[in-house]
């Protein structure tokens, strides 16, 4: 009798661990599901900022062209101070 008594704990043991096991597959589930329902959520709202954003022309172009004068200009006034050194 002594000798059947490890046994049926180790049974008693792998009997719970299954039963948790299978709740920790269903938690995983449920956060599986609820994951895809966020994502979805994500990808509403970025959409939405980018519609947002993007409801009016970029005008990269001008963006560009303005950069590239207040380049000119600083370094105009570089030279300027460096012949005014001299």
């Amino acid at each position: 009798m002594v000798f059947f008594f490890p046994f049926f704990f180790f049974f008693f043991l792998l009997k719970n661990m299954a039963e948790a096991g299978t709740g920790f597959l269903e938690q995983l589930k449920s956060c599986i599901v609820w994951s895809w329902t966020y994502l979805w959520t994500l990808w509403f709202f970025i959409m939405l900022f980018l519609v947002y954003i993007l409801r009016v022309p970029l005008k990269i172009n001008d963006n560009l062209t303005t950069g590239r004068h207040y380049r000119e200009a600083a370094d105009f006034s570089t030279e300027n101070t460096a012949l005014k050194q001299r």
